[in-house]
């Protein structure tokens, strides 16, 4: 698009141009809530990945059971495995 046009775009009156400050706010908002990281005791991880292995379900399916996160799961399960001394590091 080239310039003059784009120009003209930003000085139409848009509902857009209007909600951009709110919206902008909202996913800030977001971004904060989304990078405080859950604590979770080695107990509830030996648990969650135990119900891995003993369950016919997948890591995914325990996870949404539980409310942690399925790559969150799957790291602790990767890591029991190398714990165990049947993974690589």
């Amino acid at each position: 698009m080239p310039w003059e046009a784009r120009q003209q775009r930003r000085t139409l009156p848009d509902w857009r141009l209007f909600a951009e400050p709110f919206f902008s706010e909202i996913v800030r908002a977001i971004g904060r809530k989304s990078n405080r990281s859950r604590r979770y005791t080695e107990e509830f991880k030996r648990h969650a990945v135990a119900l891995v292995h003993s369950s016919r379900k997948t890591v995914t399916e325990v996870a949404r059971e539980l409310g942690v996160s399925a790559e969150g799961l799957r790291n602790w399960v990767k890591q029991d495995t190398v714990d165990r001394g049947q993974g690589m590091p």
